[in-house]
């Protein structure tokens, strides 16, 4: 058998009652040249014998279950790109669908890219709904303030995923945005589609969660570890963009009322920085008071 155009890995964790969504949108897709690989991260609630049932309903996709025992979607991830076999390789995740047309645009803007982006429709637990947007110009500084390369808004070639080492399975947080990094250093060609093309459904338990402070090694640790590449890309100017999101950082740990922790995080930042400490302080400081915007006011004067 011919290898697919598009290999598409989902990591899945306890998602038994919701992962049905996920899978029947893949089935819808108007492109039918891809492979699905759902990964179980160690579901306790049955969630690989609703993938065997979905399947069963569904016997023409091309779908393969793999289980990781180590748990981390990082890892997840990984275990599917290493069984990959299409040309390109898609991550999604197991709470969220894509529109129909997704796989079809993705072949067509492939022919000239390494990557190709889109926006996304996110349904908050209230109700509402925002637009993200995928930022063509400046992508490296989107992609460490505003998510640019969150798991649900790209594709990439799967030989560009494998040649800068796939997911840092250490990381437990914005190991999205720390994997981005890496693959724009590469210099990819992207292209961006126009339409809203995928809808992320929030979760009331996620890997990501609702608070900063209760975990701060998880977000501190993806920062450090994309400032170390970026140091060693001679990239001083995204040096600079990270020590400003750890100094907006620490404002997010104050207006959670981790004042502590907030002073200490914003002390170790501006032991680092070689000038204009007042941008930072700035900052953090905005960031507590709860207005947003700061990467965006103050982040070109770093």
């Amino acid at each position: 058998m011919a290898a697919p155009f598009i290999s598409i890995v989902i990591p899945v964790l306890n998602r038994a009652s919701i992962v049905g969504r996920t899978l029947d949108s893949v089935s819808a897709q108007t492109f039918g040249d891809y492979e699905l690989i759902v990964v179980d991260n160690g579901s306790t609630d049955g969630t690989a014998d609703a993938v065997r049932s979905w399947h069963s309903v569904h016997p023409t996709v091309n779908l393969t279950l793999l289980t990781e025992s180590e748990r981390g979607a990082a890892r997840a991830r990984n275990r599917g790109l290493d069984a990959a076999q299409g040309e390109w390789t898609m991550f999604f995740d197991s709470d969220d669908t894509m529109r129909p047309d997704l796989l079809e645009a993705v072949k067509k803007a492939s022919r000239e890219a390494d990557v190709v982006a889109w926006d996304v429709i996110i349904h908050q637990l209230d109700g509402s709904v925002i637009r993200q947007c995928s930022y063509l110009r400046n992508a490296l500084f989107h992609t460490i303030f505003h998510g640019n390369f969150s798991t649900q808004r790209y594709a990439a070639a799967t030989r560009l995923f494998r040649s800068v080492g796939g997911w840092n399975a250490v990381l437990r947080g914005w190991d999205d945005a720390e994997l981005g990094v890496r693959l724009l250093l590469q210099k990819p060609l992207i292209r961006h589609l126009r339409d809203v093309e995928v809808d992320v459904y929030a979760q009331s338990v996620s890997i990501t969660g609702v608070s900063h402070s209760s975990d701060t090694a998880k977000w501190e640790d993806a920062l450090s570890a994309m400032r170390n590449t970026l140091s060693e890309a001679s990239e001083q100017k995204a040096v600079h963009w990270i020590d400003l999101r750890r100094a907006i950082l620490a404002g997010q740990y104050a207006r959670e009322g981790a004042e502590i922790e907030s002073d200490r995080l914003l002390a170790a930042t501006l032991k680092i920085v070689d000038c204009r400490r007042w941008i930072y302080r700035w900052a953090s400081r905005l960031t507590a008071s709860g207005c947003r915007g700061a990467a965006r006011l103050l982040g070109w004067l770093c």
